[in-house]
């Protein structure tokens, strides 16, 4: 059966129906950081660039507002955190390497809170090498374990079923985790040796076979380096489905059935390129003896998914085919000269087209010193590739642009997986997410606790104060699981938080604060840490970290002051008093007697109760009003307030009218500020959390002196830099073009420039280009 254009109609609607239904309520993000370099020395500071796109198109997203960044030790250990500002998807950071910090393989993760509602494998994880030249211990312990080799067997569509011949596809890694080069042979239980085989390319591979049923086989393993090892094939079922993907030259996809179950039952066929669907219809008895054929013109770039199904919408096989993507940026990198001078201005030109057109793309760039190549890593490989699939793919560059459609399908094989359970595609009609989006507000969470600490379940209010001189006052349910999400303005820095109950309601019940960093961990493989690799290298390059860190050190902390919303949250304020406009009484009660008309002090058996005036009713309200002092909620009717020394308030405002805010009714609100907004003389209720809260990351801007003049030109200050020129948001026009300059340093050897772009409409590239500096003489 041959699936043309015209007969690509939809026979199968369940399927389609459930699959469309899933993907409208499962936005899914995916984000790819670009560091500055691969490899790094304790001091130096990580520069990278963040890029959120929706995860199927690999277009541009402007969902979250706010990513994670963690830089984690080889067991997991976090050893570095920051909170990034994402603007249009989009957003850019740094992480400074302690000198503390040992030796190692390291990974950099980066998620949105959105993210963490799926696996915690679809966060990006990229490696970093980091040397520490300063500590003598300096050293990774993870890394240092050696495995076996092993060799993983990866039968096509899924399973072995006897007496149906499946194409096999394998992966073997050396003790190392490098691609293993070997000569296997497959054994019956006779000792008989039934085929060779051996990898292609990167320790890769395949064969065909056809198990018998109630045989034993084992797997006869020599390395051309090692000692030999038997293991086994993956075990072989009596009955079942097998499902063989092929391509007929560059146009066709041939699909192949073998089926040892009833042949009555009814197979369905669907098959999906991300979001679009090439094709969902039953399959007969005679189409898959015959075979279905489907133009590769059909199918969507990048990855497809073939699953079939039994008549109980089961899956039995899935396969995945790639399709190089057409849409890739060719991004161009061009220096005016090859050779330059200490200190002397280097222009590039870097240029994007899109088959053949120019193009404005967004772009971040890096230049930095290298004496090897550190291209292990670009936008379009990971968007394209090593996000879709799992584990880890040696030379994932090379199967993009280089590598055969029979070399690629065979990373297909052994590398398959997909970003959803065909499970929750069937069963869930509707769906709860623990985490919800950062769109424009962080979210602050927390957990109510019972005196034995434990989480308690209760539908009563938690207040959020943020202290400063435009403070931050916010109020939300918890929910029944005990947890309080708290959406605020986003603020950058440290800043101190107070987290409150009402003791009123329950005086015995405090607050843990919930990290928003996720404590789920991908299970990666990492490559082993060389520590003796380019050793005078790194002692160079420690050397010249340390002498321009101390030397630039006021520039390279400079940070771009953020704006803080200062709006209120009551918005507007019906009567002000700046109290140094008025006597100044020793006692609060003597303030709000004598010239604040709007307030009522009544006092019965020893306790204040305050009232406040409604100016639209003229009339005193009940309750009392919300105090706050600095933004801080006082839980009483009067009582705390009467303690203040009235001499730390600076203003007085007054709101004369109830006003609901959430799920509260305020019968007026005095709002008390001090003149630094510190809760100067205030003491915070026991019950209450108080600690240091660290927001946003502060943007900061990368050093790069530009010596443009004479004076400049002949400075004595040393000019270290091992990243010469780092720059996260650069845009090429409507021609394709941009250009850059900046200035080389005092380091003379080998540059190395990438550029990572993206299109708004997903299309995606590299570019790279070298030069060298030289010395004057």
């Amino acid at each position: 059966m041959l699936l043309t254009n015209g007969n690509a109609q939809v026979v199968d609607t369940t399927i389609l129906r459930q699959f469309n239904n899933y993907l409208l309520n499962n936005l899914q993000e995916k984000i790819y950081v670009h560091t500055d370099k691969e490899s790094y020395v304790a001091g130096e500071m990580i520069w990278f660039k963040i890029s959120t796109v929706e995860a199927y198109t690999n277009r541009s997203i402007n969902v979250s507002s706010i990513a994670y960044v963690e830089l984690l030790d080889g067991k997991n250990k976090v050893v570095l955190q920051a909170k990034i500002s994402l603007e249009k998807g989009k957003g850019n950071g740094h992480l400074y390497l302690p000198l503390a910090i040992s030796s190692g393989n390291f990974l950099l993760r980066t998620y949105t809170n959105w993210m963490k509602n799926f696996d915690v494998n679809y966060f990006f994880h990229k490696e970093l090498t980091i040397y520490n030249t300063i500590k003598a211990d300096a050293t990774d312990i993870t890394s240092r374990s050696i495995a076996a080799p092993a060799i993983q067997f990866f039968p096509e569509g899924g399973n072995l079923v006897a007496g149906l011949t499946s194409r096999i596809a394998f992966k073997a890694v050396d003790q190392t985790g490098k691609p293993l080069q070997f000569n296997g042979a497959v054994i019956n239980g006779k000792n008989d040796t039934l085929l060779r085989f051996g990898p292609q390319q990167f320790g890769l591979g395949s064969f065909y076979f056809k198990p018998q049923e109630n045989e034993k086989y084992s797997v006869y393993i020599r390395p051309q380096v090692g000692k030999p090892f038997y293991t086994t094939l993956p075990t072989v079922f009596a009955r079942g489905v097998v499902m063989n993907v092929k391509t007929q030259g560059d146009s066709l996809l041939k699909l192949a059935i073998q089926n040892s179950l009833e042949q009555s039952q009814k197979l369905s066929l669907f098959v999906h390129s991300g979001q679009r669907v090439i094709l969902s219809r039953s399959i007969s008895t005679a189409e898959a003896l015959q075979g279905v054929n489907i133009p590769i013109g059909l199918l969507g770039d990048g990855i497809t998914h073939l699953t079939l199904f039994d008549a109980d919408l089961q899956p039995l096989c899935e396969r995945l085919f790639f399709k190089k993507p057409s849409s890739l940026l060719e991004v161009a990198v061009n220096a005016d000269r090859k050779v330059f001078s200490t200190r002397d201005q280097i222009n590039l030109l870097i240029n994007h087209t899109q088959r053949g057109q120019p193009i404005a793309a967004d772009f971040s760039i890096s230049v930095y010193q290298t004496n090897a190549a550190e291209l292990n890593d670009d936008i379009a490989t990971n968007l394209w590739l090593t996000s879709e699939l799992k584990g880890k793919i040696d030379y994932p560059s090379w199967f993009l642009k280089n590598a055969s459609s029979e070399a690629t399908d065979i990373l297909m094989l052994t590398h398959g997986w997909r970003r959803f359970n065909w499970k929750d595609v069937f069963e869930k009609t509707t769906w709860n997410f623990s985490f919800q989006p950062e769109t424009q507000m962080q979210i602050i969470s927390a957990q109510l606790l019972t005196p034995s600490q434990q989480p308690h379940s209760a539908k009563q209010l938690a207040y959020l104060t943020i202290p400063r001189k435009n403070y931050g006052f916010y109020t939300a349910p918890f929910k029944n699981n005990g947890v309080v999400d708290c959406y605020i303005p986003k603020f950058y820095g440290n800043q101190k938080i107070i987290w409150q109950t009402d003791p009123r309601v329950d005086s015995l019940q405090g607050i843990q604060i919930k990290s928003p960093y996720s404590n789920q961990f991908a299970n990666l493989q990492r490559q082993p840490f060389r520590s003796d690799e380019h050793v005078p290298d790194l002692l160079n390059r420690s050397v010249a970290m340390q002498v321009h860190n101390a030397f630039h050190a006021n520039q390279l902390k400079r940070e771009t002051t953020a704006s803080i919303d200062s709006t209120v949250f009551y918005h507007h304020t019906d009567k002000s008093y700046r109290l140094d406009d008025y006597v100044r009484f020793q006692k609060m009660e003597e303030v709000l007697r004598e010239y604040v008309f709007e307030v009522s002090i009544a006092k019965r058996n020893k306790n204040y109760y305050l009232s406040a005036f409604d100016s639209g009713n003229r009339k005193f309200m009940e309750p009392s009003p919300l105090i706050l002092v600095d933004g801080l909620p006082l839980f009483d009717e009067g009582n705390t307030l009467m303690t203040i020394n009235p001499k730390t308030i600076k203003t007085l405002n007054i709101v004369t009218s109830s006003y609901a805010y959430g799920l509260n009714k305020f019968e007026g609100i005095l709002s008390f500020q001090t003149y630094n907004g510190n809760l100067e003389g205030i003491s915070v209720a026991k019950h209450a959390l108080q600690l240091d809260y660290e927001g946003l990351q502060a943007n900061r801007t990368f050093y790069a002196p530009m010596y443009d003049g004479d004076v400049s030109k002949s400075s004595r200050l040393p000019d270290f830099r091992s990243t010469l020129f780092w720059s996260a948001n650069n845009e090429t026009g409507n021609d394709g073009n941009a250009a850059l300059s900046f200035f080389s340093g005092d380091l003379d050897g080998n540059y190395m420039v990438v550029v990572q772009a993206l299109s708004p409409n997903g299309g995606a590239g590299s570019g790279y280009t070298s030069f060298k500096v030289s010395k004057k003489d």
